[in-house]
């Protein structure tokens, strides 16, 4: 018997923007803490929004006249705006164990210095915006560390991602995929939508009159809950 997927924790949100600086500017009026812009490979740029219980949302744009610039303006046109989640794990290679086990068709894993990065899909597409990671050595710690300050008074009373909604095509199962993939906080909504996207990102709050209440940040639904 093949023994589930361990706690895969959904951790953070990818936002694509198709400018670094318009985007900040609309999140920091928001009243949206921002870490400084920090430069990826090949012209890729990030910034992260950290919350007290270490989850976060991470814009991701590009320099100008870049390949990567060219490529998010075009899915930011067709509405792929909140592009991906990530999902922490013990072991990556453990977890790749079972979930090729379960059918899943999984790619190879992705090395970095930092972290290492696992994709996987079934026949349905409706995995498409997820990937689970592992952080190496105690760069996962040293990060939430360095960001502590910032996951303190964010807007609204805002403590944490406490899930995502999922719009994706009527009768493809996706609960029960997201399931046997041991993905947590994932809310599918059948809505007629093609490929799985992701419409809202849920925040949890302990500020009562913004219970329930939603706002649309440079493209990126928020409530909070």
């Amino acid at each position: 018997m093949v023994s589930p997927v361990s706690a895969a924790t959904l951790t953070h949100v990818i936002v694509l923007v198709r400018d670094m600086q318009t985007a900040r500017r609309a999140f920091a009026a928001a009243g949206f803490k921002i870490a400084p812009t920090t430069p990826l490979s090949r012209g890729l740029l990030h910034a992260v929004i950290r919350f007290r219980d270490g989850t976060f949302l991470e814009l991701i744009g590009a320099l100008p006249h870049t390949p990567y610039a060219t490529e998010i303006s075009k899915l930011v046109r067709f509405g792929d705006i909140t592009s991906a989640a990530g999902f922490e794990v013990r072991d990556v290679y453990a977890e790749r164990a079972v979930l090729r086990a379960r059918g899943f068709r999984i790619d190879p894993p992705q090395v970095s210095p930092h972290w290492v990065d696992l994709y996987f899909s079934e026949p349905a597409g409706i995995l498409e915006p997820f990937f689970l990671y592992q952080y190496r050595g105690d760069y996962g710690k040293r990060a939430a560390r360095k960001y502590a300050a910032l996951a303190v008074n964010q807007p609204g009373g805002a403590i944490g991602i406490r899930g995502i909604d999922v719009a994706v095509e009527p009768g493809r199962h996706a609960a029960a995929i997201y399931a046997a993939a041991g993905l947590s906080r994932v809310t599918a909504i059948e809505s007629g939508a093609g490929d799985a996207r992701i419409v809202l990102v849920r925040l949890a709050t302990l500020d009562p009159r913004r219970k329930r209440t939603t706002v649309l940040v440079d493209g990126c639904h928020i409530r909070y809950e």
